[in-house]
């Protein structure tokens, strides 16, 4: 009787083991309200013509990508020895703060500062595929302390991740039965929210085969709050999830998607933005240059319905909004110079 209980015992205990190990590594799909609606360009009936001024920055640096946190504007450098480098926004000039981020395989390093973004803390991150992790910046500590840097490790390869409190939400491209990924960080249970996309029909002829055509879903990843913008290089498509509410807005824009045998060779959407108001699309109309570069923002209200239409004086391949007041955009080889920071009034 006594080695019965002992077994019991026994049973019990590695039972509850096993159930707190899948537990911490357990994955769950979150069911979302989804609607889908087509937008044509005359659903813009307001266009607004803007001319910019240019910051003439120091153009030893090559920038990838553009941030607002606050008053400040961050470029990441792919060229440098430093990774970002950090400007305070003033009403008339851009006044140079530094370069941060040393590059190197150090724990407050990186060799390729390929995605920054805003974290829902007052934060940013800055993404290094190469070394797998993910800087976490309080900007106010760094440019006045030179501290406040937090370095997460961050096994996925992805094109898209974004910092959501305690969680990190991302694109997996190895796994195609979710859209969105949701993790703790720090841990291994992981949400799923929304299938890979099939908008139009030629899409679903493609889908099955996604280790071939994996780069069809090639993607950019923004947030602001609970609302996260999925917008398509490749396709003409965007999506709206808001996390909170549960709910998914797909919106196929302009352009019919294009034949199979065209797939990857143009692009639609370069650059997003989504602020506590609107969403911003820089359209690219399905360009097949290596460097697309074009002047139409088109702009969208959180449920995907067209507000109007922003037309640059310059091609550009990049932007930031500030504030719903001004937009920062980056534009290249323009007046001799490899790359141009412009500035423009939106009111």
């Amino acid at each position: 009787m006594k080695d019965v209980k002992i077994f019991f015992l026994y049973f019990s205990f590695v039972t509850l083991l096993t159930s707190l190990i899948f537990s911490c590594d357990e994955t769950r799909y979150r069911q979302l309200d989804i609607t889908t609606s087509v937008v044509e360009r005359k659903d813009f009936s307001k266009s607004i013509e803007l001319i910019g001024i240019s910051q003439k920055i120091d153009s030893a640096f090559l920038p990838a990508s553009i941030l607002i946190h606050d008053n400040y504007l961050i470029l990441t450098d792919k060229a440098g020895s430093k990774s970002i480098h950090i400007y305070e926004i003033e009403r008339s000039k851009l006044l140079y703060k530094g370069g941060y981020i040393g590059k190197g395989v150090g724990p407050e390093e990186l060799i390729l500062p390929w995605k920054i973004f805003n974290a829902n803390d007052r934060s940013i991150g800055v993404y290094d595929p190469e070394l797998k992790k993910i800087l976490k910046i309080d900007i106010d500590s760094l440019v006045r302390f030179k501290n406040g840097i937090t370095s997460l490790s961050f096994d996925p390869i992805t094109y898209g991740v974004s910092i959501y409190g305690s969680d990190l939400v991302y694109f997996n491209p190895i796994d195609p039965t979710a859209r969105l990924f949701r993790s703790t960080i720090g841990k291994t249970e992981t949400i799923k929210y929304g299938k890979l996309s099939t908008p139009g029909k030629s899409w679903g002829k493609l889908d099955s085969d996604f280790e071939t055509n994996y780069k069809f879903h090639y993607a950019r990843l923004e947030s602001f709050s609970d609302v996260f913008l999925v917008s398509y290089y490749r396709i003409p498509f965007f999506e709206i999830y808001d996390l909170r509410k549960g709910t998914r807005i797909s919106l196929e824009i302009f352009d019919d998607l294009p034949p199979i045998e065209r797939f990857n060779r143009g692009t639609y959407i370069s650059s997003s933005q989504v602020t506590e108001n609107f969403i911003y699309i820089l359209y690219m109309n399905g360009l097949t240059d290596a460097k697309p570069r074009n002047n139409e923002i088109f702009v969208f209200d959180h449920k995907g319905n067209p507000v109007n239409k922003l037309v640059l004086d310059q091609d550009i391949f990049e932007f930031r909004v500030f504030e719903e007041k001004e937009l920062f955009v980056l534009a290249s080889e323009i007046n001799g110079r490899d790359f141009d920071l412009i500035r423009y009034k939106l009111e």
